[in-house]
């Protein structure tokens, strides 16, 4: 029985390390489709991780390009003396409205002057004028 109970348990045991030598077959095989994987990627996306690479680098010089001309705007910024021509902008904006006001008055007047005109008398004017003009022409020769 010892024989047979030997048998048996190197039976178990040969079962044993073929299955385990089949796990490990076909987890080496995994293994290695995994790293041709790996390596297929690799080959794969390093010429776009280089060109994203240098799109990244442009980037960055035109973000700092940009910032120094930020900072150059800030600091122009802060010397402009925005009091001052707040000031300045309220005495134009004055001065504009007087202007008008005066511009206003000025088309008020000549529109009453016009409005005062008498046209019958400046057309009777007009009548003797051409009259007077007409004994002219008459008296040195003209028709």
């Amino acid at each position: 029985m010892d024989i047979q109970s030997n048998s048996a348990a190197e039976t178990k045991v040969l079962r044993i390390m073929k299955k385990q030598l089949f796990w490990q077959r076909l987890i080496g095989i995994l293994l290695i489709g995994i790293i041709i994987g790996i390596v297929f990627l690799a080959i794969r996306v390093a010429p776009q991780a280089a060109e994203v690479s240098q799109e990244l680098e442009s980037l960055a010089g035109q973000a700092q390009t940009a910032l120094s001309k930020l900072e150059d705007v800030s600091e122009r910024l802060d010397e402009l003396d925005m009091e001052g021509l707040l000031a300045h902008t309220d005495q134009m904006v004055q001065q504009g409205e007087k202007s008008f006001v005066d511009m206003s008055d000025n088309v008020s007047r000549a529109l009453k002057n016009l409005e005062d005109l008498d046209v019958d008398s400046f057309n009777q004017a007009i009548g003797r004028l051409n009259a007077v003009a007409g004994t002219l022409s008459s008296l040195f020769g003209g028709r």
